[in-house]
Parts: structure tokens; C-alpha cells; sequence
């Protein structure tokens, strides 16, 4: 299953991420992105990444209040297009 992206930011530094956008991470099975990200994408990405890992608490809440019967397994969002 994909990682939990929302909890990236704790686990990779910004230099780590911008690696993993750049490069991918062929060994656990994700391939570099392409087209590749340009710079600018690259930061959107990474400033994305901080906000849901700063905001993560607030999006469950959110989301938990406005589907009483469903949860989020983080695990389970297709994060990533897989091939």
C-alpha cells in the first residue's frame, strides 16, 4: 500500500522529498514521476506536503464530521498514479 503522505514531512527531510519527487523510489516499487516535476512543481508539492502534515489533525476532524460512518485510513488514498 502507498505510505501516508500526511505524515511525510516527519519522516523526510525537504531534501529527502525533493529526492524522492526527482527520483522516485524504484526499490519499494514507485518510479520517478513523469513527466518529471518542473522546480516550481517541486515546491508546490513539498509546501503541500508540509501543510497536510502541519493540518493533519484538522482534515480528520473535518472529514470525520461530515461522514459519520466512515474514517480516513490514510494508508488507502491513491496518493500516487501507479503503472
Amino acid at each position: 500500500s502507498a505510505p501516508d503522505l500526511s505524515l511525510t514531512t516527519q519522516r523526510l527531510t525537504p531534501d529527502e522529498i525533493d529526492t524522492v519527487l526527482s527520483l522516485g523510489r524504484p526499490e519499494r516499487g514507485m518510479p520517478a514521476p513523469f513527466p518529471a516535476f518542473a522546480s516550481e512543481e517541486l515546491q508546490d508539492v513539498q509546501t503541500f506536503l508540509e501543510w497536510l502534515g502541519n493540518n493533519r489533525g484538522t482534515v480528520e476532524e473535518r472529514f470525520n464530521a461530515t461522514a459519520a460512518d466512515r474514517s480516513i485510513d490514510w494508508t488507502t488514498i491513491p496518493w500516487w498514479e501507479y503503472r
